[in-house]
């Protein structure tokens, strides 16, 4: 039987940017290949609130609540029946010591101890995360909006959904080898909402040494606020390549 999780999705914010393909697929592993839309790849950070996390099964009374974020590419990868869509994670952080202390052991997913501050007013939302370990640093400032980002590859959160949506599996590299762990997360329903972006700094994606001048843009981000969601652990999958920041350097 599948290990589970499940949880309520408090608050998901998905900041989204276009990125050069080639320099995408350096830091990619394979099997896996950026999905293009509109001639550039899609990367970003997924902030997330969950709230009554629990074991599979448990009453929904029950159960801790975190903050987390996680720097994401969207991937493909190829099956016989053509191909799939998925995302890789090179970087998970959490504010909580229990996924900490059993993400890649007991349940999949590498993740690193930071801490969070948050401030909600109403439809506005400002964010800030900086791990433990110095390596990643997070600053968001977002407010709801009627529409799509100006520029944004997406013409309207539908079509946005009809790219995150099908993308339910999240691969990982565990760290020391050369599997990826996998999660697949399930919502009992899906509806992005619009947010516009005051300002956004990340570690990773402002980092030039990974992301040439030019060759990554801010584009989108979405909201989704209270949905009950399950993370269930798959079989892990051996990598063929290991992305460029594996092998010589850290994470975000």
């Amino acid at each position: 039987m599948r290990k589970r999780v499940s949880a309520v999705i408090d608050r998901r914010i998905l900041i989204n940017y276009r990125v050069d393909p080639s320099v995408a697929q350096k830091l990619i592993p394979a099997p896996f290949r950026p999905v293009i839309v509109g001639g550039a790849a899609i990367a970003g950070i997924c902030m997330i609130r969950l709230s009554k996390i629990r074991p599979g099964g448990v009453p929904r009374v029950a159960g801790l609540t975190s903050e987390n974020a996680a720097h994401r590419f969207a991937v493909q990868l190829d099956s016989p029946s053509g191909p799939v869509p998925c995302v890789y994670v090179p970087r998970r952080d959490t504010n909580s010591l229990v996924p900490v202390m059993i993400g890649g052991r007991l349940f999949p997913g590498w993740h690193h101890l930071a801490r969070f501050m948050t401030a909600v007013e109403g439809d506005r939302f400002g964010l800030y995360l900086r791990s433990q370990d110095g390596e990643c640093q997070v600053q968001v400032s977002i407010q709801a909006a009627d529409r799509v980002m100006q520029g944004s590859v997406f013409a309207d959160p539908d079509e946005a959904a009809q790219l995150f949506r099908p993308a339910a599996v999240g691969y990982s590299l565990r760290p020391r080898t050369d599997f990826m762990d996998a999660v697949e997360l399930s919502c009992e329903y899906w509806q992005l909402l619009p947010l516009s972006v005051q300002r956004t700094t990340s570690s990773y994606f402002d980092d030039p040494e990974r992301f040439p001048p030019g060759s990554i843009e801010l584009d989108s981000a979405f909201l989704m606020r209270n949905v009950d969601s399950t993370w269930s652990a798959l079989p892990p999958l051996p990598p063929t390549r290991k992305p460029a920041d594996s092998a010589g350097r850290a994470g975000p």
